[in-house]
């Protein structure tokens, strides 16, 4: 993207394809995502009603839509495509000035929590940092932390190796020089784990 942004509108066409082969109907993976993005994209000249959507959509598609809408603000620009597969009648088509991306962004300010989705995550009681409020929990899927903050239920009492039930807010965060996406995930709540 970063070399794709400074050219002249329309000198590139970026083309996606599915990793995978449509299924017998012709459907593919790519349907189900771009149906989300046009859910947004659809309503681009009302800011007020994207960021609505987002919120009732919270989550990591809605942090993604937002983190792309900043990026293109950063850059003072919109977008627009395209998309269409094995069932499609014809294409379909969205796209975004650059005076709508920044009123969507300025909009979306007032909803932080948009980019936040909840997760429970159950596994044994490994790790417990009281200075940083940094925790671990051990799971069936591999070793998993999050940290405490203010307003976070107290550890005390947890036994290590204990089974548990975390139940936190997670946000996916992008490390700036590896572009890698990171989960951070800030505790709800806990409890003993019935199993």
């Amino acid at each position: 993207m970063e070399v794709l942004v400074p050219a002249a509108p329309g000198s590139f066409r970026v083309v996606l394809a599915s990793a995978h082969p449509p299924d017998l109907c012709g459907g593919s993976f790519l349907r189900p995502a771009f149906q989300r993005i046009d859910t947004v994209f659809e309503q681009a000249e009302d800011p007020s009603g994207i960021v609505a959507h987002l919120r009732e959509n919270r989550g990591h598609f809605a942090g993604a839509a937002l983190n792309l809408l900043r990026f293109l603000n950063q850059r003072q620009t919109g977008l627009r495509y395209a998309w269409a597969d094995q069932i499609s009648d014809g294409a379909t088509r969205f796209g975004v000035s650059s005076s709508a991306v920044a009123r969507i962004v300025e909009a979306s300010v007032s909803a932080p929590e948009i980019a936040t989705e909840t997760v429970a995550l159950t596994g044994k009681f490994r790790k417990f940092n009281r200075r940083t409020g940094v925790w671990g929990l051990l799971t069936e899927a591999g070793p998993v932390g999050g940290r405490l903050r203010e307003g976070s239920p107290n550890l005390d009492g947890l036994e290590v190796g204990g089974r548990y039930r975390f139940l936190c807010e997670e946000r996916i965060e992008t490390i700036r020089v590896s572009g890698k996406d990171t989960p951070t995930r800030t505790l709800v709540s806990h409890e003993p784990a019935s199993d």
